[in-house]
């Protein structure tokens, strides 16, 4: 545990060391224990690094690509949604679709939809409101996903989701 939270560490520090680090880290680690955390790391760290920019700043390109052809490899669900919500993070557009595709298709699986939810939110991506619509409009008996869905469409800015769920 103690190198997950060293990860974790090197993210919050930032910097290019840090950064080549991590993606070592998530190229070389186990599929189902290092790769998730190494994802999330590499997700906060190209967070702070677009936030510290401010409105200028550009999308760390690498980290995303990186990401994104490792969702086509990884099975585990745990795992793909640590790199669902780390490109949500970074904010890498360019995996929209294939995440929105996967929500599509994994929309009864409740904790890999909610994390794809929030990670289509994080990247603002307006095309994907009417998919967490509808997971939150069928999702009255599956509370957690139902939640997820919902804070996305409030990021989203989606007005209607307070309806949505006042008749729920």
């Amino acid at each position: 545990q103690s190198k997950h939270f060293c990860l974790m560490a090197l993210a919050k520090i930032g910097g290019t060391k840090n950064r080549n680090e991590l993606l070592k880290a998530f190229n070389k680690g186990n599929k189902a224990i290092v790769k998730p955390w190494a994802a999330i790391s590499l997700g906060v760290l190209a967070f702070e690094a677009f936030k510290a920019a401010g409105d200028g700043a550009a999308m760390d390109v690498t980290i995303g690509e990186t990401l994104h052809r490792a969702l086509k490899d990884i099975k585990n669900p745990e795992t793909l949604a640590a790199i669902a919500v780390s490109l949500g993070l970074s904010k890498y557009r360019d995996a929209a679709d294939d995440l929105q595709n996967m929500l599509v298709r994994n929309k009864h699986k409740d904790e890999l939809a909610g994390y794809l939810a929030i990670s289509l939110a994080l990247m603002s991506s307006q095309r994907s409101v009417d998919d967490i619509r509808n997971i939150v409009t069928t999702s009255t008996r599956r509370p957690d996903l139902l939640k997820q869905a919902a804070i996305a469409l409030g990021k989203l800015g989606d007005k209607t989701v307070a309806d949505v769920l006042l008749k729920i």
